[in-house]
């Protein structure tokens, strides 16, 4: 098996051997993850935050324009 990446190495193993370090903290939940990227999209589903593409692409413009 060749992996592109260290990080993709270390991402399989935490799932092969059902590491789970990420714990979402809302009160009253108990879903864990392997990558704090998933906590994060998790965590937006309690609070509602939601970033679409036209307000990531909407922040790029801002910052290239300030420049």
């Amino acid at each position: 098996m060749h992996f592109v990446s260290s990080l993709s190495l270390i991402y399989d193993y935490k799932i092969i051997h059902g590491e789970k370090p990420y714990k979402c903290t809302w009160d009253g939940c108990s879903w864990k993850f392997a990558r704090s990227d998933e906590l994060t999209r998790h965590f937006r589903k309690h609070t509602g935050i939601n970033f679409s593409r036209s307000d990531h692409l909407s922040l790029h413009r801002r910052r290239h324009d300030t420049a």
